[in-house]
């Protein structure tokens, strides 16, 4: 018997092989492409199916990457020869796309000698898209004598034949003749290696690239893509006496990728351990260690960043409205307590994940911009910020006191609405900025004072303050048996000797897979969870102080906290359903926050006050009865109240302390509106 292996291999023919390949292993691809045109005009091929087609199929896609250009031809020579892509019994003009090469590389690792007229797979992101232009591709230019030439253009500029096309004409074929020329649809956009693949003090490499036809306006700035493509160079008009030339890839075909959570392979071991530590009772003491355990304490705010990294459910009502799920936390901390160190360790647990400080950066560069592009035509392109890069992950801002108050406002509909809104220079469009962010702030004056409202302590605006779900204050405060501990901690940190100490109990690739496989729950509402977070939605907004004053102790936003931070503690336990003891834990962790921040030891109740607006409910009132007094007593003629009238007016529900403080702010506050003609007379701008 003849061994398999000793056969005889038939090579055929490149329009042999494809119009083999078109009619056995592709036909039922084919037909369906067929009935969708012609709202779909490209053919998506991978190239396994092409490699699993026999040694001919192994021969032909080794020829595909290494001779595209020629592949290509030959693909479509055979398609028209052969009829092999027809409607009606005429041949569709069909775009052949080629994806899941096997050999991906990244935009650093692209090599002129090596790559230049290959067939490329790069993975990056989208750091910016251009407008939709024409280009011209084949030119038709007619001498004096009128003779027709036919000039192929390259990339970059448009080339005029040296030369008429006729035999023995000498004329310059100088004019050109647009409507016999043939342009194709084209948009150029600069993809840019990823983030986490960029070594530390490196800047991410980019490369612009190519979108023709039907691929145009598929991409916007932030997507995670994979782009195959004919890796080529050029050289621009600017540079036509240079010897350096640019590389650019005309694109072929891209897969989005949006790596996030849900593509992190887990095994069905995986699974089993997972599954095995969500029934722990311990399970929440075990992930809070495990989070960044070399450095010591904050197990707040480590709590914190847990429900962050599990997230509540993205909700979406009947009209369209859409409720994010994204959990977002604000630390303000006091020099030399690891904030810094804490956000850049924490990342690890997104896989996707940008850090950015606030010195330098603005709304824009977080959000996204619109630049002038370096495409060479002058138009503008958007270009994706911080958060749009990443989207579905973890964006941290250092320093975010630092960005400018204007600035801040771009990140208002970000934060909350989970998109950025662009509607400038002739475009108008929303990028996606799904992700929940972990930001630092420092005191104005480098402590916290207890004694000054939290929104004159870091010059954020409150409505800015109120995106945040949580919002943690962090002191350094002395405490010898504590110091002793931090000490010791860091000294073990350092000479390695608390390596085994220090190990996280759920490293952070099996913590990825939890998060991964958590996020992939749907989790709902049962109805006591529902009386639970009632209850204490309803007694806390119902508090009143001794006054008789009702203060706005919580808002709806932290309402919406309160379900997002449940439905997480939900996703770890792996249950279907937020039960009342999710709820209890989520109440615990706002509560905290809440008695940091918005509690008025005064009237011993919440106010949201301090943090939206910088005063308390009883200073509120206090403050519009200055005003009303001034205004009743006043001079008529010039406007001036003398000071110890008004407080005196005041003195049956005011101490003279409380009125003097009162005053005092409202000559220092920015406003202007109360100011002091002459020393001990006031007067209402």
């Amino acid at each position: 018997m003849q061994d398999p292996f000793d056969q005889e291999v038939k090579i055929l023919e490149p329009m042999e092989f494809w119009k083999d390949f078109f009619e056995n292993k592709f036909s039922s691809e084919v037909r369906r492409f067929v009935r969708r045109y012609p709202s779909d005009r490209s053919l998506y091929i991978p190239l396994s199916t092409v490699v699993e087609f026999g040694t001919n199929g192994i021969m032909y896609a080794e020829r595909l990457v290494n001779e595209p250009e020629r592949s290509f031809r030959d693909i479509y020579d055979a398609i028209t020869h052969y009829k092999l892509i027809k409607k009606n019994n005429e041949v569709l003009p069909v775009h052949i796309r080629f994806t899941h090469l096997e050999r991906k590389t990244t935009v650093r690792d692209l090599r002129g000698p090596v790559h230049v007229g290959k067939l490329v797979s790069v993975e990056g992101s989208i750091r910016r898209t251009a407008s939709r232009k024409e280009r011209l591709i084949e030119g038709v230019f007619r001498c004096t004598s009128g003779h027709r030439t036919v000039k192929r253009q390259p990339y970059s500029m448009k080339e005029i034949p040296t030369e008429c096309s006729m035999d023995g004409c000498r004329k310059k074929p100088n004019e050109f003749l647009e409507t016999a020329s043939t342009f194709i649809d084209s948009q150029k956009a600069l993809l840019q290696e990823n983030y986490e693949m960029v070594n530390p003090g490196s800047q991410p490499e980019s490369i612009e690239i190519e979108l023709t036809e039907d691929m145009i306006d598929s991409l916007y700035a932030g997507n995670r893509v994979i782009v195959n493509g004919i890796l080529k160079r050029y050289q621009t008009a600017s540079s036509r006496t240079s010897t350096t030339y640019k590389n650019y890839i005309e694109v072929n075909s891209v897969e989005v990728t949006e790596k996030d959570y849900s593509e992190i392979v887990i095994s069905e071991e995986d699974e089993l351990i997972i599954r095995t530590l969500a029934a722990d009772p311990t399970i929440f003491t075990r992930l809070i260690s495990s989070i960044v355990p070399e450095i010591y304490g904050l197990e707040d705010v480590k709590e914190a960043c847990m429900y962050a990294f599990f997230g509540g459910s993205t909700t979406e009502t009947s009209n369209g409205v859409k409720t994010r799920g994204s959990i977002h936390i604000l630390l303000i901390g006091e020099p030399g307590i690891a904030k810094t160190d804490f956000m850049r360790k924490v990342m690890v647990f997104s896989p996707r994940s940008v850090y950015t400080s606030g010195k330098g950066s603005s709304g824009v560069g977080l959000v996204a911009s619109l630049t002038k592009d370096e495409f060479g035509d002058g138009s503008h392109t958007l270009e994706a910020g911080a958060m749009a890069l990443a989207d579905k992950g973890v964006c941290v801002i250092d320093e975010i006191n630092q960005i400018d108050t204007k600035d801040l406002s771009l990140l208002y509909e970000a934060l909350e609405s989970q998109q950025a809104s662009i509607h400038k220079s002739n475009i108008h469009t929303t990028i996606p900025t799904r992700c929940s962010v972990i930001a630092a702030a420092n005191p104005k004056h480098g402590w916290i004072d207890d004694f000054l409202p939290l929104k004159d302590q870091i010059e954020l605006p409150g409505p800015f303050l109120q995106r945040f779900d949580l919002i943690y204050i962090l002191k350094d405060e002395a405490n010898l048996e504590k110091d002793e501990r931090i000490i010791r901690h860091i000294i073990a940190n350092r000479s390695g000797s608390g390596i085994e100490k220090f190990k996280p109990d759920i490293e952070p690739e099996l913590f990825r897979k939890y998060v991964a496989l958590a996020k992939q729950q749907t989790v709902k509402w049962s109805k006591p969870a529902d009386d639970e977070v009632v209850k204490y939605y309803v007694k806390i907004r119902g508090t009143r102080d001794k006054t008789g004053n009702k203060p706005v102790p919580i808002t709806p936003r932290q309402g919406n906290s309160i379900l997002r931070i449940a439905e997480a503690s939900a996703r770890i336990r792996f249950s279907s359903k937020v039960e009342p003891e999710d709820v209890r834990r989520a109440i615990t962790v706002l509560d905290a926050c809440l008695r940091k921040i918005a509690y008025d030891p005064e009237t011993g109740v919440f106010d949201s006050g301090p943090v939206t607006s910088g005063t308390t409910k009883k200073q509120g009132n206090l403050i519009d009865d200055i005003f009303r007094v001034i205004k009743d007593i006043a001079d008529p003629e010039t406007g001036w109240a003398k000071e110890s009238l008004i407080i005196s007016g005041l003195a049956g529900r005011y101490s003279s302390e409380e009125i003097e403080k009162r005053i005092e702010f409202l000559l220092h506050d920015k406003s202007g509106k109360l100011i002091q003609p002459r020393n001990g007379y006031l007067k209402v701008v």
